[in-house]
């Protein structure tokens, strides 16, 4: 039985390192954002919970990630950045690996663009939400023990920060995609 030959191609430490700081952040930043749809606010609608100490709870959620997410975001971003500035500037010598600058340079930079889109998303689309719930928790009294309306804004928002969860997500996917997509070895002799 013969054996087979890999040759595999060594890949720079800071590469590997803005790989997985990357994918990972990303990911990590996308189950930060969904946990707030998946647990706070489901936590916070409990039946005898008065209206204005949910439109509290849920403030100050909301200023907890508005805190943090935009920092991990831009951390991210920065990594998937770095690693499509790189993918672009390599010599032929990286093609058929994870650093091809053919596919490796669209998803990188895909990804790039992907993470820190959490913060126009926050801006344009969650605006009118996010107002109306920052309104309520500013202005409700306590006696209130009905509304109605925060009971319809609250699955709004969940969903909408569902979505945004997921521009993370889908870039950690591309991210591990233009690495996985391209084995680091050439000349693999299949044995026999």
């Amino acid at each position: 039985m013969s054996e087979g030959t890999f040759h595999f191609k060594a890949v720079p430490a800071a590469i590997r390192t803005a790989q997985i700081i990357g994918v990972t952040s990303a990911a990590a930043l996308s189950g930060y954002i969904a946990c707030f749809s998946v647990v706070t606010v489901p936590a916070m609608q409990i039946d005898s919970a008065p209206p204005a100490t949910i439109a509290k709870q849920w403030q100050k959620a909301y200023w907890i990630g508005a805190g943090t997410a935009p920092a991990m975001a831009v951390f991210s971003s920065l990594s998937f950045g770095y690693l499509a500035s790189q993918a672009a500037k390599l010599p032929k010598v990286w093609y058929n690996t994870s650093l091809d600058p053919r596919p490796s340079f669209n998803l990188y930079s895909a990804a790039a663009v992907l993470v820190p889109a959490i913060v126009p998303f926050t801006l344009f689309i969650m605006k009118d939400t996010n107002a109306k719930l920052h309104h309520k928790a500013n202005s409700m009294s306590t006696e209130v023990k009905d509304d109605s309306e925060l009971t319809e804004l609250l699955p709004k928002w969940k969903l909408l920060n569902n979505i945004r969860a997921s521009f993370p997500g889908i870039a950690a996917i591309l991210g591990l995609w233009a690495i996985v997509s391209r084995p680091d070895f050439v000349g693999l002799n299949v044995m026999k």
